[in-house]
């Protein structure tokens, strides 16, 4: 009797049935027919209702009603086939809301084989699935970003086979993940695929981030520049297995670097032949008066030998005057090629009063043809410049002939004028100025230009020069208008190191009682 009581029927039915009722997981004893016979605490507990309400058919209410007839379908299935029930549905929980479950069913058969029961474990999953469902959401999202990126993003392992390819990079290339490196080599242009091997292969050895710049062939068959760039990613030993990197289109910029330097060359080219014009320009400018003398000496020689009788002395001094501008025209032949070879200027102590009165000598039978009255209106005791005495000469000799040319025809004999001037301005610089009675400038903005000018024979190089010139000697150049009528120019050289300029700021008495007015800003255009 106690055997019997030990493993009778009746006790061990009692084991199970407590076995049952506290297992972690909600168990159900189902008929063939998919009657339910049997739930435990865990499963009503989830439905929140007492087992006369969910035995028999009545579970399918508890289904949600999108799964209910899959659910049914999928039953009679295993039940024909006597084979196990696997599903996940959504089963209506104690507080109206529908949570997922997985159903794993094993049937038991009778000796022919014909199911008799069911027997099922339904496991709640919802918590599980959500996470799952949030996981390939991210996914989405990334992948969804990674793809929108206007870029190449990759990944190669590090035998050099593709890993991962976004969209982008997949539609260009025509490649995909899997492909060995042979493929992607094969989109390479063949002027860059040394470079890229090398570089791939000494960051791979060196396990370290590379770049490069290399041409990619398109769907097309057409090659566009790109930059890539990757980055080693190391396992938990520190091993680089893995590189993931990025390549950006860059076509564009190449393109438009290289036309810039096309455009920087042909700019150097058109710079080098306007610097050769202006220096032809210059040259031609700059010896055109002395020769016109030379031309009118030669005449004037000719006229006096040819008198009866001859007169020698008067052919003697034209003849010194025509070897004196001969002389004068390989100076500023000479002095012109030093200013466009930037080269050292001969620098000597100058007394500008004196370069002035004889600049206003050489060119007295100009003033007198042009019926021009010329005043000198000096500082006395006026400092020395360190200067070239031909180019200076050269400046004021351009500007006593604009002066000349600006008052033309347009004045009266009385008001012709032309009144030279000089000035200690402070303790570093002297002013030479040069003022004349003519109608001003017309537009002094582009007084400057080279190859701009108002005269019809003109070359626009007089005042480039002069500019030139004043800038080589560390001075400045500038002019403006005069009320009423007339211009004023003034050329502002630095004194002598050996002169102690600020004795010369005293007040002295001058020659004349004339002054120039005003400050003076842009050079006579005429």
């Amino acid at each position: 009797m106690s055997q019997r009581s030990i493993h009778g029927c009746a006790p061990v039915e009692a084991h199970v049935r407590q076995l049952l009722e506290t297992l972690p997981g909600m168990i159900s004893i189902m008929s063939a027919d998919g009657t339910l016979e049997y739930v435990n605490r865990e499963f009503l507990s989830l439905v929140g209702v007492a087992f006369e309400e969910i035995v028999g058919t009545k579970w399918v209410t508890f289904i949600h009603p999108d799964d209910a007839q899959l659910v049914l379908q999928e039953w009679v299935r295993s039940t024909n086939a006597s084979q196990p029930f696997r599903y996940c549905y959504r089963v209506r929980t104690r507080d109206g809301t529908y949570r997922w479950c997985r159903a794993q069913a094993r049937p038991l058969s009778d000796e022919l084989g014909r199911v008799i029961s069911f027997y099922v474990h339904l496991t709640d999953v919802d918590d599980l699935r959500r996470a799952d469902e949030s996981l390939r959401e991210r996914e989405r999202t990334l992948r969804l970003l990674i793809d929108s990126v206007p870029a190449f993003v990759w990944c190669f392992d590090a035998s050099g086979s593709i890993g991962f390819l976004n969209q982008r990079a997949a539609d260009y290339l025509g490649i995909a993940p899997g492909d060995n490196r042979s493929r992607l080599r094969d989109r390479v242009h063949r002027d860059d695929t040394d470079m890229t091997v090398r570089t791939w292969d000494l960051a791979r050895v060196r396990a370290e981030p590379f770049s490069m710049v290399c041409r990619l062939r398109g769907p097309t068959g057409s090659y566009r520049w790109f930059e890539v760039r990757g980055e080693p990613i190391r396992d938990a030993n520190g091993c680089a297995n893995h590189w993931y990197g990025f390549a950006v289109d860059i076509d564009d910029s190449v393109q438009v670097s290289e036309q810039l330097k096309a455009s920087q060359d042909a700019l150097e080219k058109a710079s080098r032949m306007a610097t050769l014009a202006e220096l032809s320009a210059s040259i031609a400018h700059e010896i055109n008066q002395p020769l016109s003398s030379i031309a009118a000496n030669g005449a004037a020689c000719d006229r006096w030998l040819s008198a009866a009788p001859p007169n020698m002395v008067r052919a003697r001094q034209t003849m010194e005057r025509i070897v004196r501008d001969a002389r004068n025209v390989s100076d500023v032949v000479e002095r012109v090629r030093a200013l466009y070879r930037y080269g050292p200027i001969s620098r000597a102590q100058v007394d500008v009063n004196s370069l002035l009165r004889e600049t206003r000598d050489i060119l007295l039978s100009e003033l007198y043809r042009a019926q021009v009255t010329s005043d000198l209106d000096l500082a006395t005791a006026l400092p020395l410049v360190d200067a070239d005495r031909v180019q200076i000469q050269q400046v004021l000799t351009n500007l006593i002939h604009n002066a000349i040319d600006a008052i033309g025809d347009d004045t009266s004999k009385s008001t012709r004028r032309i009144i030279l001037i000089t000035r200690v301005v402070d303790a570093t610089h002297v002013s030479i100025a040069v003022r004349d009675t003519g109608p001003g400038f017309s537009d002094h903005q582009r007084a400057f230009e080279a190859f701009h000018t108002t005269k019809e024979r003109g070359m626009g190089m007089g005042l480039a020069i002069c500019r030139t010139i004043a800038e080589a000697h560390c001075g400045t150049i500038t002019a403006r208008n005069l009320q009423p009528c007339g211009a004023c120019v003034e050329l502002l050289l630095p004194v002598a190191a050996t002169e102690d300029a600020s004795s010369f700021l005293q007040p002295r008495p001058q020659a004349h009682t004339r002054d120039c007015t005003g400050v003076c800003y842009l050079v006579n255009p005429h």
